[in-house]
């Protein structure tokens, strides 16, 4: 399923997922119509999962809020650098890793609103994950990083 969203200049529309399924949000990066009309009012994830597979894919950087509900998952497929204001909510992020040595960014993100679970890595090689110039720490339940390599 495909839905266009864009945004008027000055509009801070912002986006609500509800319902079971996966929404995956792939927000081409550069200029040109088709990213000059991003939504700026923030991503609230109400039910089921929202998958991001480019950079913009949470929205407007400079203003971008992140809520994601309990029993929700916000997943992060690898190599992304996101810039987003604060992340809140008490459901599961999980941070795919890149292959080789991508690295999966966290810039100027706030997490102390958030107290779910943080998942990184899913214990196969490669990829990076880095929280850069973030503010507020974290309050997360859990933070679960993946083993990588085998067992001793």
């Amino acid at each position: 399923m495909t839905y266009n969203i864009s945004n008027k200049a000055g509009d801070t529309s912002r986006l609500i997922k509800t319902g079971a399924g996966t929404l995956t949000m792939s927000i081409p990066t550069g200029g040109g119509p088709a990213t000059s009309a991003i939504y700026s009012g923030g991503t609230h994830l109400l039910e089921g999962t929202i998958e991001v597979t480019t950079s913009r894919g949470l929205g407007d950087a400079t203003t971008a809020t992140v809520f994601v509900a309990e029993g929700t998952t916000l997943k992060l497929i690898g190599g992304l650098n996101l810039t987003v204001g604060d992340i809140s909510g008490s459901g599961t992020i999980n941070v795919m890793l890149g292959a080789g040595g991508a690295t999966t960014t966290f810039t100027r993100s706030n997490l102390s609103g958030f107290t779910g679970i943080l998942n990184i890595g899913d214990g196969t090689a490669g990829g990076k994950f880095q929280l850069s110039a973030t503010t507020g720490g974290t309050s997360a339940s859990a933070i679960n990083v993946a083993r990588m390599g085998p067992s001793t």
